[in-house]
């Protein structure tokens, strides 16, 4: 099942074996590169989720921008935009949110995903708990 990732994997398996930096005092020269990991999990989840709901009817879109309230000038208005969105009939049936945060910090934050994710719901008329899904990574 993970054959199609063997060269992602391989890629990923050169990159850290071979890119680092030290902080100190030297003349070393090193290369180095940052990945947003919370970025790549999103990405990745998103992917993953429209390839397994595409055998299923319905549309899956991907970081879909829906307003949580109304307001009579635009800068007041509030916006949510989950990471997933799965759509039949054009209408939202579930919705998905993705974290990828340090094992630190999930205790912290658990209130707060909670409560996003019921904004999301609330915004898209997804009643939840069963139709919103979050899902996490450390």
């Amino acid at each position: 099942m993970n054959v199609r990732y063997q060269s992602v994997l391989r890629l990923a398996e050169l990159i850290l074996r071979n890119a680092s930096a030290e902080a100190g005092e030297g003349k070393q020269q090193t290369a180095s590169f940052v990945v947003d990991m919370a970025q790549v999990f999103e990405d990745f989840v998103g992917t993953a989720l429209r390839e397994a709901m595409a055998a299923y009817p319905g549309e899956m879109r991907l970081k879909y921008n829906a307003l949580l309230s109304e307001a009579v000038h635009d800068s007041d208005r509030l916006s949510v935009r989950p990471d997933a969105v799965h759509l039949l009939g054009g209408r939202p049936v579930v919705a998905y949110n993705a974290k990828y945060k340090a094992g630190a910090d999930l205790g912290a934050s658990l209130t707060a995903d909670h409560y996003q994710m019921l904004a999301h719901c609330t915004a898209l008329g997804v009643p939840p708990p069963g139709s919103c899904m979050q899902g996490r990574a450390r």
